[in-house]
């Protein structure tokens, strides 16, 4: 979790099964459905997929989404993480 304008968000973080030492990348993904569908669990297998194909650190943004939340929150969401 981290501190976020609009509450906590849930992040989950991805490292490829084999790094070289000099791997310092990151990927920041954002999972697509529009802001209402879709979360953590349901781009698991797509996160760590690109975790070994780019052999860096994936952070997945589980960010708050309509019609719970509305709109701008997830955005603003996204553009808190940094």
């Amino acid at each position: 979790m981290i501190d976020g304008p609009n509450g906590s968000i849930p992040i989950r973080n991805y490292d490829p099964d084999s790094t070289t030492e000099d791997s310092q990348s990151a990927l920041l993904f954002f999972h697509g459905g529009g802001w209402v569908v879709g979360d953590l669990e349901t781009h698991d297998l797509v996160a760590h997929a690109l975790a070994n194909a780019a052999d860096c650190l994936v952070v997945t943004v589980d960010y708050h989404r309509t019609p719970e939340t509305p709109f701008p929150v997830p955005l603003e969401d996204c553009y808190a993480i940094d």
